[in-house]
């Protein structure tokens, strides 16, 4: 029959069908703002994390309703250290929520703060204006000091 319409079959490329369901957009919001993960969630409908990452790759809406539900998530691990701040909570609560809190939006909750330059920076400061530096800090001197220069008769570095 192919040959005789000159139009090939579609080719079938194997495999199980998706799983994916568009009603997954509403559902992962909804069991991500009780606190839990998309890890949790993937559990729930019985696929993995990774299968979750491939259909927000391949739909647009779960992609969105992925950061949505992260959203929630960290909405409701807020709410928990309020509480825990105001005294509610166990032994261990306030780690928990800390935990959660810097992993769902660390962006928010980080620590640690990334900061980047670009372009020259110069100090001139003689070797002992350096040393002089570093004891002020508090700092062993190779910390300021990036390669030792060990100073000639006059107090300055060599060079």
């Amino acid at each position: 029959m192919a040959a005789e319409t000159g139009v090939l079959p579609e080719r079938d490329v194997g495999g199980r069908p998706s799983k994916y369901d568009p009603v997954h957009c509403d559902a992962v919001i909804a069991y991500c703002a009780t606190g839990k993960s998309l890890t949790a969630f993937a559990s729930s409908i019985r696929v993995s994390r990774r299968t979750l990452l491939y259909w927000a790759e391949q739909h647009p809406e779960f992609a969105e309703a992925t950061q949505i539900a992260k959203a929630a998530a960290c909405s409701w691990w807020e709410d928990r250290a309020l509480e825990i701040g105001a005294g509610e909570g166990g032994p261990g609560a306030a780690s928990m929520a800390q935990f959660a809190l810097k992993n769902l939006a660390p962006e928010d909750f980080s620590d640690r703060r990334e900061v980047s330059y670009s372009g020259a920076i110069n100090h001139n400061l003689t070797y002992e204006q350096a040393r002089e530096e570093a004891r002020r800090r508090g700092l062993p001197e190779r910390v300021l000091i990036a390669e030792t220069v060990e100073p000639d008769d006059d107090g300055e570095p060599e060079g």
